[in-house]
């Protein structure tokens, strides 16, 4: 298992809605993004914690292997991104309470990675940041800030995960509307997933 800071500022409504992440393959102009290549390294059990507003909203689990698909519709967000990229199903869920990084700067700051780093040395947020891998320390520390809510959402997604469920096609509409247009077999909405999976 390996974890991961996804910087959803633009993108967090419809991506966590949506179950997923996506970003480009590569920047506007062409050049190779770190942050963008990190998307083909997820495997499914790896761990996301979901940053949006300067805060920790979400916990992520991966929930499948990463594919091209088509850019979501992201409203306004993102209109200079290539119309194809990578795609992440990713199962979330919200934190009632979610950290505000800063405020634990403190104890974050020895672990921050020298490179690719998620967070500035003064607890901000990196606007060019999209998926970052964290280190097991790094990750060991987000934990104990969240504490038993990190493993209450863990929980919660490790059930959704493995049980098998009936899906009402009424149901099911609710979730695609959110993102937009359908993304084939890898964009079906979490539920459409896991009946998927117990078929």
């Amino acid at each position: 298992m390996r974890y991961w800071w996804v910087n959803q500022n633009q993108t967090y409504r419809a991506e966590v809605r949506g179950s997923f992440m996506w970003s480009p393959k590569q920047n506007a102009n062409g050049a190779r993004n770190q942050f963008y290549e990190n998307m083909r390294d997820v495997s499914p059990g790896d761990v996301v914690f979901s940053f949006c507003d300067m805060r920790i909203k979400a916990i992520g689990v991966v929930a499948g292997a990463t594919q091209t698909g088509p850019k979501p519709d992201f409203g306004t967000a993102g209109s200079n991104w290539s119309l194809e990229g990578w795609f992440v199903p990713v199962d979330y869920c919200v934190l009632n309470n979610p950290i505000r990084p800063k405020d634990h700067i403190a104890i974050l700051r020895p672990f921050l990675p020298s490179r690719y780093s998620p967070l500035q040395e003064s607890g901000d947020g990196l606007q060019s940041v999209y998926l970052a891998a964290l280190p097991q320390a790094l990750a060991d520390a987000l934990i104990g800030i969240i504490g038993q809510a990190y493993w209450d959402a863990y929980a919660t997604i490790s059930v959704f995960q493995t049980a098998p469920a009936l899906v009402d096609q009424d149901d099911m509409s609710a979730d695609r509307s959110i993102v937009g247009p359908t993304f084939s077999l890898f964009g079906l909405s979490p539920r459409e997933r896991v009946q998927t999976r117990a078929t």
